[in-house]
């Protein structure tokens, strides 16, 4: 908001506004005294104002100053300007040795008309749009304000930003105080944390809805200050998440391995930033002479996958590896992943298989999942097939989480998680194994925003030598 100035015209001299010049004790009090005392003088006071109080120098000729709020003097407020920071009444007392003068107006500044912006963030558990019973709010998320720049230019710029939190002990409120009637619409992130936007129900004056579109933006909507119910306080505009149960691994590239050598297990890897982690690892070893044990990311699946492909009669070892960027298909890296976090999601490991081939007789495969988070502590769980008939469609294997046990030291903190190897073992009989769409629960990466906050004893805005930090 701009500067307002508010001057008190004391100054020397004669005027048609009898100004007077007072003898008295051979001594000259020179101040500008008002043809009559006004009413006090209202003015609107707004959050972002700024006021600005001032008498001319040359009025006090000497003499002292004191500023008044609400008939108390305010202490330290003894120069001819002074910024109004409150609500109040507010005048001030000039004297100049001898004589005192006390006679301008008073002003008043009240608080100006404002219009509210809201209200609510949920947990959106079946996705319909509509808060239900039970869906509770959602603390943390940050949410923006745009306002129209000049009214019907189609321009907005962000004005406020604030983050949602508990109001009378429930979860996902925010508010904000607006100061001008325009048009506003309110943005939301995309996800939060391992949930995605829900589908919009959008209607901008009808509480208990969504109202982001998959933008995040609520629909345009105009606040009249001075106006009366959602025209001037709109608490509707409120927006929920689903939660993602689990998240799938869809490369974007083609990429396979071709294992055929018992003695040496072959291995690759593919950079791809849909991969968690932004590389996969592959690796294999086939145990028996003869056939071939194939390993691939596909897109030109239905729905793009990792596989892996067994030969009738062929027994080995198939294994996923999300470690990091490292460029290293043989060697796992336990905190290459730098901290996932799973812990908000009780949702299971999984994927799908068939078998296609007639084997020699009933084959067995162990599917086996480990999560660690360093190379000290990692939690594992096995899961066998036996089966001695084809599968020709895809049958879906889950690994729960209540299912994982200790592999070494304290297990994983599923807060923490520094790799995921996803490996595949044919034991017997062997069989040609087709594995797709497999899946792993969302999570969080971890981040960190920082880190100083100092005496800037100089004020210039720039830490400089011996300025200390506060905790």
């Amino acid at each position: 908001m701009p500067l307002n100035i508010m001057t008190f015209l004391y100054q020397m001299g004669l005027s048609t506004l009898l100004n007077q010049r007072i003898k008295h004790a051979l001594m000259y009090c020179l101040f500008i005294l008002p043809l009559a005392l006004q009413a006090q003088v209202t003015y609107f006071f707004c959050p972002t104002d700024t006021f600005e109080l001032k008498i001319s120098a040359t009025s006090v000729n000497g003499g002292t100053i004191q500023w008044y709020k609400d008939n108390a003097p305010i202490a330290g407020a003894i120069d001819t300007i002074y910024n109004v920071v409150a609500l109040g009444t507010y005048h001030v007392i000039v004297t100049n040795g001898v004589c005192t003068f006390d006679g301008c107006d008073t002003l008043s500044f009240v608080p100006c008309p404002t219009g509210t912006v809201g209200n609510y963030v949920w947990n959106d558990t079946n996705g319909d749009g509509t808060q239900d019973v039970g869906e509770t709010g959602i603390n943390g998320v940050s949410v923006e304000l745009y306002k129209e720049t000049t009214p019907g230019s189609g321009i907005y710029t962000l004005v406020q930003t604030t983050t949602t939190l508990a109001n009378a002990g429930n979860d996902g409120y925010y508010n904000f105080t607006v100061t001008e009637s325009a048009n506003y619409y309110v943005k939301f992130p995309t996800t939060n944390g391992i949930n995605n936007l829900t589908g919009a129900t959008r209607t901008p004056a009808t509480d208990n809805n969504s109202d982001a579109d998959t933008a995040g933006n609520s629909p345009i909507f105009a606040i009249d200050v001075n106006g009366i119910g959602t025209a001037k306080d709109n608490a509707t505009i409120d927006v929920g998440y689903t939660p993602r149960s689990t998240c799938g691994i869809t490369p974007s590239v083609d990429y396979s391995i071709t294992v055929n050598n018992a003695a040496n297990p072959n291995f690759g890897f593919v950079l791809d930033n849909s991969i968690i982690g932004g590389e996969i690892d592959f690796s294999g070893q086939r145990v028996q002479a003869g056939g071939t044990i194939d390993i691939e990311a596909a897109t030109w699946t239905a729905s793009p996958s990792l596989m892996v492909s067994h030969s009738v009669g062929v027994t080995g070892t198939s294994t996923f590896t999300f470690d990091g960027i490292d460029s290293n298909g043989s060697t796992l890296n336990p905190t290459g992943l730098g901290g996932l976090d799973m812990s908000g999601n009780t949702s299971s490991f999984s994927y799908d298989y068939s078998i296609d081939g007639t084997p020699s007789s009933p084959y067995t495969i162990e599917a086996t999942i480990r999560v660690y988070t360093n190379g000290g502590n990692w939690s594992t769980q096995t899961q066998t097939i036996i089966a001695g008939l084809n599968s020709t469609t895809y049958i879906p294997i889950n690994f729960s989480r209540s299912n994982f046990t200790i592999g070494a030291g304290t297990g994983a903190n599923f807060a923490n998680i520094g790799a995921i190897q996803i490996e595949f073992v044919t034991l017997t009989g062997g069989a040609d194994l087709a594995v797709t769409n497999i899946k792993m629960p969302c999570y969080v990466l971890k981040g960190s925003v920082g880190n100083y906050v100092w005496n800037d004893t100089n004020g210039d805005g720039t830490q400089d030598v011996g300025e200390t930090g506060i905790n």
